[in-house]
């Protein structure tokens, strides 16, 4: 029997030459000629033990990659994150976004409380919100995210906000779509929302992240009527090997939760994969809410239009994932040609202002 060279020009353990093989006792190397043929067999076996041995050691850098941002980001701005050892919830709520962020005065989004019922993921959501602002800070153009405070405990244990540098789009008031609903929106407002929506999942997308939580309530609008996605710390990082995320600890708001976490509920564990299309089924879902508001049914320009929206609403939340068409493919659809990203929306806000003020303005979280 001749022992594997290493110092040949040919190491290819799948040659006809040399097969490196695993029978479950240790890795063994010997020349093909006196492998049994039951064991050649089984090459494909182990070839796909490889793949299992290089998809562990890409997760066990990833990890190790996310300890060391934990670290810098402590050190570069002197906080720390809550602990493990205490459970924290947070006060902030989604009406508190509907708030005067006029006259330099930043909005107020609560602070953490040590609190019994709090949730026990809410450290890891605070230092994924964290991470994913200082990412989308960075990203060339950040103007389809809305960065929000973040509350921290500093080192001496005092609970402060925390607010990121102000982002390239500037903005007095934001309000959320079930506010806008309350407007009325025509089509091309519709399409300019949509395609604002695609362009800020498609950043995340292309980095091999998922958002996690797009629902009525992360898509805001601006007084420089632009659509923003926010509230990032349901992010996660999709795995490379088979392109899914993590669904344990997603959103699973009941109106706006996607198939493929209901099956996640009812034990239909390999039903449907939790992917990309998951982000896709729910922004169709939060724009299908967006549309439920009084149309003028008496305009026949408005019909065409809206068949169009509903027949691509009905191809995003179809319930096979695999059946979804990609935010890329949407997002260059001959239907967004001509709709320009940086197009600003027509509806004005001041019925919504009046009203949020009254509810929101003269709470206690502004």
């Amino acid at each position: 029997m001749k022992p594997y060279n290493n110092d040949s020009d040919n190491n290819d353990p799948y040659d006809h030459h040399v097969i490196t093989y695993n029978m479950g006792y240790g890795k063994e190397t010997v020349s093909n000629n006196d492998i049994p043929e039951e064991v050649k067999n089984k090459t494909a076996a182990y070839k796909r033990y490889v793949k299992e041995e290089e998809n562990l050691k890409i997760k066990a850098e990833q990890q190790h990659h996310k300890v060391e941002e934990q670290k810098i980001v402590e050190q570069m701005y002197e906080v720390k994150f809550p602990r493990n050892s205490s459970r924290y919830s947070s006060t902030t709520s989604a009406g508190s976004r509907v708030s005067c962020l006029s006259k330099g005065k930043p909005p107020k989004y609560g602070k953490i409380v040590v609190n019994e019922n709090g949730s026990p993921d809410m450290n890891k959501r605070i230092k994924t919100e964290m991470f994913m602002n200082f990412f989308l800070k960075d990203c060339p153009d950040n103007t389809y995210f809305y960065i929000c405070s973040i509350p921290l405990q500093m080192k001496n244990n005092e609970t402060i906000m925390y607010d990121m540098p102000q982002m390239k789009c500037s903005m007095d008031v934001v309000v959320i779509i079930l506010e806008v609903r309350k407007l009325m929106i025509n089509p091309r407002d519709v399409f300019i929302i949509w395609k604002r929506c695609l362009a800020g999942l498609k950043i995340l997308h292309d980095a091999d992240y998922m958002h996690r939580n797009v629902e009525t309530s992360t898509i805001i609008f601006t007084m420089e009527n632009k659509s923003l996605l926010s509230e990032f710390q349901y992010c996660d990082k999709i795995d490379p090997c088979n392109n899914l995320a993590s669904y344990g600890n997603a959103n699973k708001n009941p109106r706006n939760i996607c198939p493929e976490l209901q099956g996640q509920s009812h034990a239909f564990d390999d039903l449907y994969d939790y992917g990309r299309p998951s982000d896709v089924w729910c922004l169709a879902n939060a724009i299908k809410l967006l549309l439920l508001t009084n149309y003028d049914d008496v305009n026949p320009l408005y019909f065409d239009d809206l068949r169009i929206i509903n027949n691509m609403l009905d191809c995003c939340l179809r319930v096979d994932p695999l059946d979804r068409p990609t935010v890329s493919e949407l997002f260059y659809n001959d239907v967004f040609k001509s709709v320009n990203v940086n197009e600003t929306y027509s509806f004005e806000f001041i019925a919504v202002l009046d009203e949020a003020s009254k509810d929101f303005c003269s709470s206690s979280y502004v």
